[in-house]
């Protein structure tokens, strides 16, 4: 599971551009892996839980990526 909340940002303004959940969420994927983590970037993910919340059921998650332009 991802809780970036940058993703959910993108998935939200890419439904209201697009105007359709499914067409924002192939948007959304086609970014994550075409820009975000292709092999010529220095991506990183960030891991963790949700503490004090626990909103993923006390496990860990995906909380945040990043990578190096």
């Amino acid at each position: 599971m991802i809780e970036d909340w940058e993703l959910g940002v993108l998935f939200l303004k890419e439904t209201e551009r697009l105007g359709s959940e499914k067409d924002a969420i192939e948007s959304v994927k086609n970014t994550f892996l075409n820009r975000i983590f292709r092999k010529d970037k220095d991506t990183h993910f960030f891991m963790g839980t949700c503490f004090p919340r626990n909103t993923m059921g006390g496990r860990w998650g995906i909380l945040s990526a990043a990578y190096r332009s």
